[in-house]
């Protein structure tokens, strides 16, 4: 079976995950959008399907961790594919990467939204 490529392929000015083919699976890893204060705190990497888009997550403690964060699929038309997903992702301290997966609801969106709440403290999947 071949071995499907990472998402943070070089070429991306901003630091994003450079979206890539996945061999011969017919999967495309989406673009990943951090908005607003989430793009200050955290960097996304080394993308994989492992049970939906699984990634890196790095928190770099320059804000608070938000209480909550949500991602939307939408497609190559740039329409909204599907509704806001709460993202379960481990607490994190400055510094620190660890994992969070994406249960992507669409076959193969071009793009994924990623905001977040700042509402109280992180919460986790309770």
């Amino acid at each position: 079976m071949p071995r499907n490529p990472t998402a943070s392929k070089p070429g991306r000015e901003d630091g994003q995950p450079q979206p890539v083919a996945a061999g011969d699976l017919g999967f495309h890893y989406p673009k990943l959008v951090l908005e607003g204060k989430l793009a200050r705190i955290f960097t996304v990497s080394e993308c994989k399907y492992i049970s939906g888009l699984t990634c890196h997550i790095r928190y770099n403690g320059v804000l608070p961790l938000p209480s909550q964060v949500f991602f939307t699929e939408f497609d190559e038309s740039g329409r909204q594919a599907g509704l806001r997903v709460r993202l379960i992702y481990p607490k994190l301290r400055r510094g620190e990467t660890g994992l969070a997966t994406f249960r992507i609801r669409t076959g193969s969106p071009a793009k994924v939204v990623i905001t977040g709440e700042w509402k109280g403290p992180w919460r986790n999947s309770d």
